[in-house]
């Protein structure tokens, strides 16, 4: 969908990547598992990127996407509603 028409619509995509307890994570393609967490935005941002590109053409990512570190993936779950 171009820009203009989302805004145009009122549509806002949801964010690409979630604070939650001072970390960063963000959703695989169906928003069921959360990567993460990640020190930085920056760094959830470069790894969410890379994992959407793997989707799309098989690029390997170089980014750690390990997913549900440290246990918070489930808490996580219950405190973002999408």
């Amino acid at each position: 969908m171009n820009e203009a028409i989302q805004h145009a619509n009122g549509y806002e995509p949801p964010p690409v990547v979630h604070q939650y307890n001072e970390k960063w994570w963000f959703w695989d393609e169906t928003w069921t598992y959360a990567y993460g967490p990640y020190e930085t935005e920056e760094l959830a941002q470069v790894a969410a990127s890379q994992y959407g590109r793997w989707l799309t053409d098989g690029t390997e990512p170089t980014a750690d996407l390990s997913h549900g570190r440290d246990g918070e993936e489930e808490i996580l779950q219950q405190e973002i509603k999408i």
